[in-house]
């Protein structure tokens, strides 16, 4: 394959953009960043609740060609009937609730008259069969938040007097808007989480729990804030602990853990320096998508 452009199509159980949680934010930022050197195709469900030509509009930033296919209602009934029926079935939820004919003819009707030189198909099931990666409701989220307000957030207010806890994402549950207070704001969804960020001392991941792209990390990390982690929240993040973040799983460890980059200021600085230029070196979405582009060549040239 000697041609430097390369066509791409991306099938996605979601539309990456606009993005609101963790993997579309991964999806957006590959595509944008793969777009500035090759030719995107985006093919993606799109649930009632989303406003079609808003998401036109922002994938057609970055993609030649945009196919939306109506798909199911994420919350209510129908989903939930699909997960019990799946418990009796050889069938996974996943592949029940995603596996729909109408994507399949749009898949059918674009490959029928385009060649691409790579798809890229989000849908496991579906990529077997056919063609050859925040929210606070999210259990993982609800379970570290509810440990650092329960176990770990007390210690630091008695040590920290003037210390304030800032929680940021979409669908705060019951129990954590319950602990809202002078010192506890629960901000839920915002537009920007960069002016968040940036007047935020420390920020902190307790994730106990759950897989995932730690964007919470490195999000962090690119605006230059000290990051407080349990060994988990960092898991897959080639970070040094003292160097790029610091990490603690008691939650005596990590309440000394945050007092120690309120009470230092140099501290907090070198680690927000160290891990920016971590996620430069490392991380950034155009070092990822370089990484995906020699993929993509090497299979080609298989």
């Amino acid at each position: 394959m000697g041609r430097d452009r390369l066509n791409l199509l991306y099938v996605s159980q979601f539309p990456p953009a606009p993005p609101t949680f963790g993997a579309q934010r991964r999806m957006q930022g590959l595509m944008a960043a793969l777009a500035r050197r090759h030719d995107l195709t985006a093919v993606s469900l799109i649930s009632p609740d989303l406003d079609t030509a808003t998401v036109e509009r922002a994938l057609r930033a970055y993609c030649r060609e945009v196919v939306l296919v109506p798909g199911w209602p994420w919350q209510g009934p129908h989903k939930r009937l699909r997960q019990l029926r799946s418990l009796l079935s050889i069938r996974s939820f996943e592949r029940g609730f995603y596996d729909m004919p109408a994507l399949r003819r749009a898949l059918d009707s674009l490959l029928s008259r385009r060649a691409f030189d790579v798809v890229n198909v989000e849908f496991p099931f579906l990529a077997l069969q056919r063609l050859a990666r925040g929210a606070i409701n999210y259990f993982p989220n609800v379970d570290g938040i509810l440990y650092l307000l329960r176990e770990v957030w007390p210690r630091i207010a008695e040590s920290h007097p003037g210390a304030r806890l800032e929680i940021v994402g979409q669908h705060p549950t019951p129990e954590i808007l319950a602990f809202r207070g002078p010192r506890v704001e629960v901000v839920g969804m915002v537009d920007d989480l960069r002016p968040h960020l940036a007047r935020a001392a420390v920020s902190v991941v307790p994730l106990r729990i759950g897989g995932g792209t730690r964007f919470k990390i490195l999000e962090a990390m690119a605006m230059v804030r000290p990051v407080v982690s349990t060994s988990l929240g960092a898991e897959g993040i080639e970070a040094e602990p003292g160097r790029h973040l610091l990490l603690a799983d008691d939650p005596a460890g990590f309440a000394a853990a945050v007092g120690r980059i309120l009470d230092d200021a140099q501290l907090g600085a070198r680690l927000g320096r160290e891990g920016r230029a971590l996620v430069e070196r490392r991380y950034s979405w155009q070092a990822a998508a370089d990484r995906l582009d020699v993929f993509f060549r090497e299979l080609l040239a298989a």
